[in-house]
């Protein structure tokens, strides 16, 4: 093996001794850094990336004056996400495995400027003050496995009821809906992408910034005025504990039963 992949090697060996219960849950890994670059002949740069895979995948993770821990292996816990709004006596929700979740900590909310890929969305300039609505969400108080922010832009929720603190029974979506604000029926649009969480989030999450961040990014778009985004959503979850997983639907040109193909594939080079 390249001397680039050993790395990965050494991950490999790691992850089959931590599942043959050599090193239980819970222990510290005798050594620690010491005793593994010596066990597997390697500079501590190598072996810190093979252990940065296994503290992504939740296997250990390093206590300062302890050692290196050793986790109980956690199967990632699929989130439900396709093309269905769902809607309970509480209002819209977009996630199963979340809709029973409560903040861990008081909300907030505030006036300031949005990152400039939600300004964008928004489509407002990068300084523009648009509300800030942040929460941390959990089911129960001591497990934070979310961060929810809300943003809107200040032409639709300055001097309304979605800046303050309750916005009544469904929240801000059941408000701009209503005639009052006039933007339903409300459609909405989905990105999932990933990046390495700030120190805030990590903290936030109780997570290494070590593990990727899942970040699910939801527009709302106004029913009466086409094209105006009236809310953008910013979801935060560990990418260690949590993936996306949806249902496919055939497309009419899918429908079973199928004719044969009519041609063969071409062969991948």
């Amino acid at each position: 093996m390249s001397p680039p992949m050993r790395y990965l090697e050494i991950a490999d060996d790691l992850r089959r001794r931590l599942d043959s219960g050599e090193f239980p849950v819970g222990s510290v890994i005798p050594g620690g850094y010491v005793a593994l670059k010596e066990h597997y002949g390697t500079t501590q740069a190598v072996l810190r990336e093979a252990l940065g895979i296994l503290e992504i995948e939740g296997r250990v993770k390093p206590i300062r004056g302890t050692g290196l821990v050793v986790l109980d292996r956690q199967q990632l816990q699929r989130i439900d996400r396709g093309r269905i709004v769902y809607r309970d006596e509480l209002g819209y929700y977009f996630n199963r495995v979340s809709a029973s979740w409560s903040p861990v900590k008081t909300p907030t909310r505030s006036w300031g400027p949005a990152p400039a890929d939600i300004a964008e969305l928004l489509g407002v300039a990068p300084n523009a003050e648009v509300l800030i609505r942040y929460r941390i969400l959990g089911p129960d108080p001591s497990t934070p496995l979310q961060i929810a922010v809300s943003y809107l832009p200040a032409d639709v929720a300055r001097d309304t009821i979605l800046a303050e603190a309750h916005t009544g029974p469904g929240g801000i979506y059941d408000r701009l809906e209503e005639p009052e604000m006039s933007h339903g029926p409300l459609a909405w649009r989905e990105d999932v992408s990933t990046r390495m969480p700030e120190r805030p989030e990590a903290s936030a999450l109780k997570i290494s910034r070590n593990v990727p961040l899942l970040i699910i990014t939801r527009t709302a778009e106004s029913g009466t005025r086409p094209g105006k985004i009236v809310e953008v959503n910013q979801t935060s979850m560990s990418g260690a504990k949590f993936k996306v997983g949806y249902d496919i639907d055939r497309d009419e040109t899918a429908t079973w039963p199928v004719a044969l193909a009519a041609a063969e594939n071409p062969p991948k080079t």
